[in-house]
């Protein structure tokens, strides 16, 4: 008995030491919610854009200063370098019929105006016959003049009649002028004017014909004595007379009929780019040609990039159009280069030039001009968003402004940041390798923008904005 009422003393105890504490404990916990809010701090959406070095560095932006400058907008045709009618490319072809007994050209060497090429062996009779008459005539010659001078002072003495040297000067008048007949008849049948000398100066007949490389002067010559002015020859065109042996047409003891050709020349000084355009373009370039613009040729360059080469003046359109293409083809005159040249152990040169013919290229031709836009490559203008976007380094003092409100709003950097702010922008032209953007109140000459990496940026300033990274900061409370 004594028991149970000891455990029952002991309930009724516990019980009202329960009921003083749990009022003091209640107050606790409410003090506790009191001092431990829900921090309900959101993140910022900020108008910058931060970046680490090493991100800079990993997306490899480089900075452009803007300034405005004219673009020509311009129309992209495909082309193909090919040679200057009647000028490029040509043929020399032996002079007389005959056999080939030394060829001393090789492919690929350079020769000049008077280089000896080939050596044929004359086979044409009527040659040989005009030669032995030649010698006939001058042998008579010489009899006469000499005759004449032994019976000269005798006339005149009255030792021998006077009717005898007359008939000398007769016969010395008829066979000068047969001499000049046979002269002027091997050299039109092809004896090389140096060996028709050396058969009157030496008595010898010239059975083999050295073939030289004529001289263009030569050509332009006997065009102005026929009042003849090649249509295709302008001082920018006319070859130099240097030229390239491209192909051996003959062999030595191969005959030849006077006229065949012994080899294929080129002269690759100058050339033409060949550029393809369809009706509506014709138009742009004919006034572009009117107005003297010129035209710049892009190549493809060594590793896959671009070679420009500005400058260069349209020469014609074709009044025809190509039946299979339905284009016209329009002609831009384009100086080669010499690359380099090479010599053999026999002193032969060799050149190596920089456009070849068949070459692929394409010709940009301006059809109107903007006038005073920021021109940025394409990397630099972010389109996949509503509006296109360049990303500006700001300026001292928007970054001064930008870095008091970060102040106030108690955020720290927890390492320097490399800032952009996006800028939409107008674009007024692109292309495939640039992009023309009108100034304005946030972009003006002299900004620094991001010339590459605007689409990564924008891809990081969309993330920033919907809360999903960027730039981050350490919250002090």
């Amino acid at each position: 008995m004594r028991i149970v009422l000891s455990l029952l003393a002991c309930l009724v105890v516990g019980l009202a030491a329960g009921l003083w504490f749990r009022p003091a404990l209640d107050g606790w916990r409410g003090a506790q919610e009191v001092a431990a809010p829900e921090d309900d701090h959101e993140d910022h959406a900020e108008p910058f854009i931060g970046l680490s070095q090493a991100a800079y560095e990993t997306l490899g932006i480089r900075l452009q200063t803007l300034a405005p400058e004219p673009y020509d907008v311009t129309i992209r045709l495909p082309a193909e370098v090919v040679e200057l009618p009647g000028l490029s490319a040509g043929k020399l072809a032996s002079p007389v019929a005959g056999v080939v007994t030394d060829v001393l050209a090789m492919p690929g060497m350079t020769v000049e105006p008077g280089d000896a090429l080939f050596v044929v062996r004359v086979i044409d009779e009527r040659v040989i016959e005009a030669q032995l008459e030649l010698l006939t005539a001058l042998t008579r010659l010489e009899n006469v003049e000499s005759e004449l001078s032994r019976l000269g002072p005798l006339a005149q003495s009255g030792a021998v009649a006077q009717r005898r040297p007359l008939e000398l000067e007769y016969e010395k008048r008829e066979l000068s002028g047969q001499i000049d007949r046979l002269s002027q008849e091997l050299i039109v049948r092809g004896l090389p004017a140096e060996q028709l000398e050396k058969l009157r100066s030496e008595r010898t007949l010239q059975d083999r014909l050295v073939v030289r490389l004529p001289a263009p002067q030569q050509q332009a010559e006997q065009a102005t004595a026929m009042a003849v002015r090649p249509a295709s020859w302008t001082e920018a065109d006319r070859p130099s007379g240097e030229s390239t042996v491209e192909t051996l047409l003959v062999t030595p003891g191969q005959a030849v009929a006077r006229g065949d050709a012994l080899c294929e020349l080129a002269h690759h000084r100058q050339l033409y780019l060949a550029a393809r355009a369809f009706a509506d373009e014709v138009d742009q370039l004919s006034q572009a040609a009117e107005a003297g613009q010129t035209v710049t040729a892009e190549f493809v360059a060594a590793g896959g990039g671009r070679e420009l080469r500005p400058g260069l003046p349209i020469r014609y359109v074709a009044g025809h159009v190509d039946p299979e293409t339905q284009t016209y083809l329009a002609y831009v005159a384009l100086p080669n280069e010499l690359l380099r040249e090479t010599r053999d152990a026999q002193g032969r040169r060799y050149r190596t030039w920089r456009y070849k013919v068949g070459q692929r290229a394409h010709v940009r031709a301006p059809v109107r001009r903007i006038e005073g836009g920021f021109v940025l490559p394409p990397e630099a203008v972010a389109t996949d968003g509503p509006e296109p976007l360049v990303f500006r380094k700001p300026t001292f003092q928007e970054h001064a402004a930008h870095a008091a409100e970060e102040a106030a709003a108690g955020h720290d950097h927890v390492e320097p940041y490399i800032e952009f702010l996006p800028v939409p922008v107008t674009v007024l032209h692109r292309d495939a390798h640039r992009v023309v953007v009108a100034p304005g109140d946030l972009l003006r000459a002299g900004s620094q923008t991001a010339a590459t990496g605007a689409y990564p940026l924008y891809l990081a300033f969309k993330s920033q904005q919907e809360g999903g990274g960027g730039h981050h900061h350490d919250h002090d409370h």
